[in-house]
């Protein structure tokens, strides 16, 4: 782990909170610690708008899926990342990683209301959106935003 990384343990730590309804977090370590999200805690998070940005190492698609599993109804999620494409299929298998997202981001379709999927590599946000076939289900998606650019927020 590199030491300008935050550990998921911390980010866990603050997940719970009863009035905390946004988290932002920069360089959180999606790839260790997924213990701390467990299945049991699916649904039990008051967390509402979900920030994850500049996540630039491996990210596990079954940990990220369990934090947003984790959420009761997110409203709003911003993903940022610096995966290359040529990247991609290491970090993101297609049958494993973006589709457990899409299945997690699938369990919030009528809350979801602004999701972002930002990277300096515009083939990871079209591939990440499109290997979400189900977005037309979204009833209360008002913003949709796929940016090439890296600092969306």
């Amino acid at each position: 782990m590199h030491n300008e990384e935050i550990p998921l343990l911390i980010l866990a730590k603050h997940f719970w909170r009863p009035s905390l309804r946004m988290i932002q977090v920069e360089k959180v370590f999606l790839n260790r610690d997924g213990y701390a999200f467990s299945p049991t805690q699916h649904r039990t998070s008051p967390i509402e708008e979900l920030r994850l940005l500049h996540c630039d190492d491996a990210i596990s698609g079954y940990i990220l899926a369990n934090i947003l599993l984790s959420i009761n109804q997110l409203k709003r999620f911003v993903f940022e990342t610096n995966i290359s494409s040529q990247d991609r299929e290491r970090q993101f298998p297609v049958q494993g990683g973006f589709r457990q997202i899409c299945q997690a981001l699938f369990e919030h379709r009528e809350s979801l209301e602004e999701l972002v999927v930002a990277n300096s590599d515009v083939a990871f946000s079209v591939s990440a959106i499109l290997l979400c076939p189900r977005l037309n289900t979204f009833t209360n998606l008002k913003i949709l935003v796929m940016s090439p650019f890296h600092k969306v927020y």
